[in-house]
Formats: structure tokens, sequence, C-alpha cells
């Protein structure tokens, strides 16, 4: 079959005009530092991230992430993003959690839930 050949995927990614990739993050100078790398080490550009914003979750199939953003020593403000899309919503300010995921509950049209466990 053609799907598990090396090539499918950039010859797919052509056809459908979709971005295959994945995200760096890295720390540099105590600030997150955030890269999206696809087709032959091109980078996209994530100037649409939040500055300094820590990538939380990740739905890896539909390509959106949760980012939190420390605006105070121990205030942040997190954010949904599609980066392929350059969208990017802020969250109501949860209380603070020990963990957090996000899920997908269906790709068309996308609904996600982002889940926070909390101690008690």
């Amino acid at each position: 079959m053609m799907i598990y050949e090396s090539s499918f995927t950039p010859i797919h990614c052509d056809w459908t005009k979709t971005k295959s990739g994945y995200f760096i993050q890295d720390i540099r100078h105590n600030e997150y530092v955030s890269e999206f790398v696809y087709d032959n080490d091109s980078t996209l550009p994530t100037g649409f991230l939040p500055k300094k914003s820590k990538i939380l979750a990740c739905a890896a199939n539909q390509g959106i992430l949760c980012c939190e953003k420390e605006l105070r020593k121990r205030q942040c403000r997190y954010y949904v993003c599609i980066p392929i899309t350059r969208e990017r919503r802020a969250l109501p300010n949860p209380n603070r959690t020990t963990a957090m995921t996000m899920t997908v509950l269906r790709p068309q049209p996308l609904r996600f839930r982002i889940i926070r466990l909390s101690p008690r």
C-alpha cells in the first residue's frame, strides 16, 4: 500500500495542502520559545502564540494546542491555539491545577475538552 511508503506523507500533504510536522519547545534565558518544524526542516512562524507561553497539552491529530502564559507570579492566562490557521482564544481563568490534558470529541466541526486535575 502506498500509505506505508516513506514518500506518502509529503505527497499527501502537498495534494491536500496539509502541514505535517512537530512543535519544539525550549527554554532560553528563562523564557519558553516554540517553533513548528515541517516540510524538510522549514519552520512556520509562531508569532501568533502568546509570548513566553508554555505548551501544556496538544491534540496532535487535530493540530490544536493548550498554552499557558504567566502574567505575574502565580497568575496565568490559558489559551487554545490552532497553529495552522493562527487562531487563538483565551480561556476563562481556572483554579490552579496540578495536571492538564486535552481530548478531541470530534474533528468536524472541531469539538474538544480540556481536562484539569486539581489537588483536593
